[in-house]
């Protein structure tokens, strides 16, 4: 390995250990629903993930499925945001702050205009989803921050299967949802 090649391999370990960006929980007496997609434009396939923490970081509910009639990343993004409100509704929580990774998606959940986007009347179940919750916010989060939800979004891309766990999750979902609790910061 040339020395630049070492120098460049250094400096990416050190960002790395001083760049520590962790999941954080909701306020107390909250849930925080992390949702992301998977989209491939080879295929045309799409699907999405979702989980639900409490303020102690405790899985209340995880989501793994396929979707069809997918377009695009956009449409993929936009409806992992509703499966993941229609989770918290069905879940009947009151105090929800949802996270995606899509900072588009995100942007046009949150606008309470029409907008001219060929996915509008995703965003309109949105806006009609995010009604029904108490108290709703979406906001936009790092991939970083959002891995258990790109891991399942991931795992319906692989495996083509539906699922939707209450507590207790499978033990897989567990162990990759502990892994962003190593190090919770608590506000």
């Amino acid at each position: 390995m040339s020395t630049a090649n070492c120098m460049y391999l250094s400096d990416v370990s050190r960002k790395l250990s001083t760049e520590k960006e962790i999941w954080t929980p909701p306020n107390e007496g909250s849930v925080k629903v992390n949702v992301d997609a998977a989209f491939s434009p080879m295929s045309g396939t799409a699907a999405i993930g979702a989980v639900a923490r409490n303020d102690q970081g405790v899985v209340v509910a995880a989501l793994s499925a396929p979707i069809s009639a997918c377009n695009d990343v956009e449409e993929a993004e936009a409806r992992a945001i509703l499966e993941g409100l229609q989770m918290a509704s069905d879940l009947k929580l009151k105090y929800v702050t949802l996270e995606s990774d899509s900072a588009l998606a995100v942007a046009a959940s949150n606008d309470t205009t029409r907008n001219h986007s060929q996915h509008w009347s995703v965003y309109k179940d949105i806006g009609l989803a995010k009604s029904l919750i108490s108290s709703c916010s979406i906001s936009y989060t790092r991939r970083k921050l959002n891995t258990l939800a790109h891991d399942l979004a991931k795992r319906a891309s692989v495996s083509g299967d539906y699922g939707r766990w209450l507590d207790p999750v499978p033990e897989d979902i567990a162990i990759l949802a502990k892994r962003d609790l190593v190090n919770i910061v608590y506000d």
